[in-house]
């Protein structure tokens, strides 16, 4: 299951995915959306074409990637955020384009899915999107993210990121002005390029 801002989903056993809680943008995806419509108990989501494996959620935004390796998400449009190019609120599951084979995700005003071959692709708030810069531009479908491989885990915050590769290695990039992104001191306060953490030196 996962958390959002305000409301939480779950995923059965049979794979269908129930939400609860708050309903302005209709991030419960059960086909409401707008003051007055918040859940005290779960709503099955609509709109999912598989059975779903893992959940990923934003303050009024939800996703979820399916056994097929779908993304699917619902709620907030603003910003790009559902990453299938329609920038207003969706009560139902619409599925993100040319993200296949997904593994891992996260989102929060952007979003990235990791890839079964590795790589990256992001959406959403062109500020916090690898090569964005200060921009403040929308990018409503996926894009590939350059200069990272073998990644297999993704962790998206507000206005940065990081990912995990497969040696081991961390890199993150975006915004670094309270040095989230563990570049040390003489960092630049934005990043837009995934650049390598030397995590392991703080073990020494």
């Amino acid at each position: 299951m996962a958390t959002g801002g305000g409301h939480s989903c779950a995923i059965t056993a049979d794979g269908a995915v129930y939400c609860w809680g708050g309903n302005n943008s209709g991030q419960l995806g059960d086909g409401t959306q707008g003051p007055g419509t918040a859940r005290d108990v779960p709503q099955p989501v609509l709109g999912l074409t598989d059975r779903a494996a893992r959940l990923a959620l934003a303050h009024r935004v939800s996703c979820a990637i399916l056994v097929s390796g779908e993304v699917y998400c619902w709620g907030d449009g603003d910003d790009g955020v559902l990453g299938n190019g329609n920038l207003e609120t969706q009560n139902g599951a619409a599925k993100v384009p040319d993200v296949e084979n997904v593994v891992d995700m996260d989102i929060q005003d952007h979003g990235c899915a990791v890839r079964a071959n590795g790589t990256i692709a992001c959406w959403g708030y062109d500020t916090f999107l690898p090569g964005g810069g200060l921009t403040n531009d929308i990018v409503p479908t996926p894009v590939l993210v350059d200069g990272i491989s073998d990644v297999v885990d993704i962790a998206v915050g507000f206005w940065f990121m990081c990912a995990l590769t497969a040696s081991q290695e961390i890199y993150c990039w975006g915004a670094n002005g309270d040095h989230e992104l563990g570049l040390g001191d003489g960092s630049p306060y934005w990043v837009d390029v995934p650049t390598r953490v030397d995590w392991r030196a703080a073990l020494q």
